[in-house]
């Protein structure tokens, strides 16, 4: 907890000055002395996330949103249940920790209204992480981000809990996802994002696949999603 009242900017009215952080504000512990919550959403916080964070194997809830932080949001605790970073102001690719065994417990996870963008790493395999590892997932937010890459549907599909995942507003390409599991309810606008058409399922173009095939080849860079949108494959610019 000191690595994290370092790495930010604390404003003094959050009196976090005693040596013992369970006596910080927005900081709850259990009765044992273990850090369980950090609750610190609305506080114009400035600054980073530690990564020795995850040394805090207690932490069960993380909520950073409507802060201005920078960078990424490393890797945290398996414990973990509950995480925002709501407009949180962070930026660079979706976190390492989605769609691996390391959060296996989250019900909620929010990354909305962010600037992240590319893909998820290549260890993946796919420009988003397989979240049917995160089988206790039910909320999940990217909405209002730069996200790029061919949608997995199927992982989202497949999902046993997932219930209402956002992902209006990004950079999304390819076919329009078709979702035929009855328990989603899935919070994407017509025309928020770059399908080659509106219709869910529908195939693209074949030479608009070959396109998606080239930007899949250099991860889907943003540039090329914003520069086009729709099934022509030569559209006319004006």
């Amino acid at each position: 907890m000191q690595d994290l009242k370092a790495s930010l900017v604390i404003p003094k009215r959050l009196k976090w000055s005693d040596p013992d952080p369970c006596q910080w504000s927005h900081v709850i512990c259990s009765d044992d002395g273990q850090v369980t919550n950090i609750e610190l959403q609305d506080q114009n916080l400035k600054g980073t996330v530690p990564p020795i964070l995850k040394k805090l194997s207690s932490l069960a809830v993380m909520y950073l949103e409507n802060n201005q932080l920078r960078g990424l949001i490393p890797s945290l605790v398996g414990s973990l249940e509950f995480f925002s970073a709501y407009k949180a102001n962070i930026s660079g690719t979706i976190p390492d920790f989605i769609g691996t065994d390391t959060f296996p417990q989250s019900s909620y996870l929010d990354l909305g209204n962010n600037n992240l963008q590319g893909t998820i790493p290549s260890s993946f395999g796919m420009p988003f992480a397989d979240i049917s590892n995160l089988s206790t997932l039910e909320d999940l937010s990217l909405g209002h981000n730069k996200l790029t890459g061919i949608f997995p549907v199927s992982s989202f599909n497949n999902h046993p809990k997932l219930t209402t995942p956002n992902l209006t507003n990004n950079l999304l390409q390819g076919p329009t996802p078709r979702f035929n599991n009855s328990k989603l309810t899935v919070d994407m606008r017509t025309g928020s994002n770059c399908f080659c058409l509106d219709d869910p399922g529908l195939a693209c173009d074949s030479r608009v696949n070959i396109l998606l095939s080239i930007a899949e080849s250099m991860g889907y860079p943003e540039v090329l999603a914003e520069s086009r949108k729709g099934n022509d494959p030569c559209p006319t610019y004006k």
